[in-house]
């Protein structure tokens, strides 16, 4: 597996990159990682909340999760007499840790192998619900496509390689292509210049859902990206021949039979001894199902599940932006923050899947037609807020709460119950004084806190402060 390593290492690390960050935003935990274990060493592919690791194997979690070749988790490192003294633990602090192994085929005896770790940590001890272990366990898979494809692409191009150096052998070479082509969906193509002559194999014929004997000149091979794509696959392509140097683009797709599809090319510019360049050659993959699950596990990580609005990380993110925007002059901001009044009680009288109903029809009424151009995200509870992004919206703040509280206000159904709802809601805008995150939520809280304690349904900042 020395040889997969390798290709690994030289590989990019963007796609594992995007893969910890959503893990981080996924599992909730500071620190994510993707770690391949060598012989003797490990290193990291993609990290974050922590520095790029190297180390020997024995010092680290990740080599037992790959000796096991199991799933592990650590609620506290230091009462685990496996791990309490490694130096991520002693010297880093590391408390928490959760692993599942990273798989790669061996191209030479077509075995499967453990060779790394998607893990995540924390600086604190605490443990992993069932939800978040499948979602770790998902990621991982994700990472085990990543890990395929880079190292079929990684192969196939060393094929390539090796077939205009060794002729006689060009016949082996190119069966072996064609396997990789069809486990990795990707094909190669090459574009002399400067006549346009395209070359391609058969891998990519597969792809477009074209005949096997279809060859198609540049401006029709165009075509069957959308026009905003074609504008991506364009430019990648004037640059490369402008510059001399490699291309890697991702874009939308449509086949011969009209099937929307994702797509991925990488390649370089071909030279002569010159240095001029006669020709683009490049690998074109197939990567739809990927992009799905990334889009998805996206969506995942910043949706409440209960309710399908923003969560409260996706709240913050988005209110910094437009607090941002709005301090540049850019824009404007308000924050509507809502309480829902006597929730415990109903959840006490009626049961929990009752009081989910509430919280699922409040989150419906957030996203009501007058609120098109709001942000609705549930924080936590049953605690919502509206980020109101428009002119429009924040000069007629008070009349948009005052209907909202009254929307809150209407009973709902439940199992054939009809339960009473009410909020309580606060309202802050940017000013200097509110020009944060902490001070805008604050402003508004207090604005709540008026309401609540006037018995009142809405209460705006300017008054909260009085």
């Amino acid at each position: 597996m020395d040889r997969v390593l390798t290709l690994l290492r030289a590989a990019p690390d963007s796609q594992f990159e995007q893969l910890v960050l959503i893990a981080r935003e996924l599992i909730g935990t500071p620190i994510a990682a993707i770690n391949m274990i060598g012989s003797e060493r490990l290193w990291s592919k993609a990290t974050i909340g922590i520095d790029r690791l190297e180390m020997p194997c024995t010092e680290s979690l990740c080599h037992q999760v790959v000796l096991d070749d199991r799933p592990l988790t650590v609620d506290d490192c230091t009462l685990d007499d496996r791990f309490a003294d490694l130096g991520l633990v002693t010297e880093g602090g590391l408390r928490f840790y959760a692993g599942v192994p990273l798989h790669a085929v061996d191209p030479q005896t077509g075995k499967r192998h453990a060779i790394g770790a998607m893990c995540v940590g924390d600086l604190r001890p605490r443990s992993l619900d069932p939800v978040k272990q499948d979602a770790l366990r998902a990621l991982a898979d994700l990472a085990e496509t990543v890990i395929a494809t880079q190292v079929s692409v990684g192969t196939a191009v060393e094929l390539a390689t090796v077939a205009n150096d060794h002729a006689r052998e060009l016949a082996r070479q190119e069966r072996l292509f064609r396997h990789a082509e069809r486990m990795a969906m990707i094909g190669s193509w090459r574009l002399g210049l400067p006549d346009n002559d395209i070359h391609w194999s058969e891998g990519i014929r597969r792809i477009h859902e074209l005949p096997a004997d279809a060859l198609l000149p540049l401006e029709e091979a165009m075509q069957f990206y959308p026009p905003h794509a074609r504008e991506v696959v364009g430019a990648s392509l004037a640059d490369a021949i402008e510059l001399g140097g490699p291309f890697d683009f991702e874009t939308d797709f449509v086949t011969a039979t009209g099937r929307h599809r994702r797509v991925r090319s990488i390649g370089e510019a071909e030279c002569d001894a010159n240095g001029t360049v006669v020709a683009l050659t490049g690998v074109f993959q197939d990567v739809t199902d990927r992009h799905l699950l990334e889009q998805q596990l996206r969506r995942s990580a910043s949706t409440d599940p209960l309710t399908g609005i923003a969560n409260r990380a996706a709240f913050d993110a988005e209110l910094a932006r437009d607090i941002a925007f709005a301090v540049d002059g850019g824009g404007t901001c308000g924050l509507i923050v809502i309480d829902l009044d006597h929730f415990k009680t109903i959840n006490d009288t009626h049961g929990h899947l009752a009081g989910d109903d509430v919280l699922r029809a409040v989150a419906q009424r957030l996203c009501a037609p007058y609120l098109d151009n709001a942000f609705a995200a549930r924080m936590g509870g049953d605690e919502f807020a509206v980020i109101l992004r428009t002119h429009g919206d924040c000069n007629r703040a008070d009349a948009l709460a005052a209907r909202l509280a009254a929307d809150l206000s209407r009973p709902t159904d439940s199992d054939g119950r009809t339960l009473p709802v009410s909020a309580t809601l606060g309202y802050a805008a940017v000013t200097p004084e509110t020009a944060t995150v902490r001070d805008l939520l604050h402003a508004a809280d207090a604005a709540l806190y008026v309401a609540k304690r006037a018995r009142t349904p809405v209460t705006a900042g300017r008054e909260a402060s009085r």
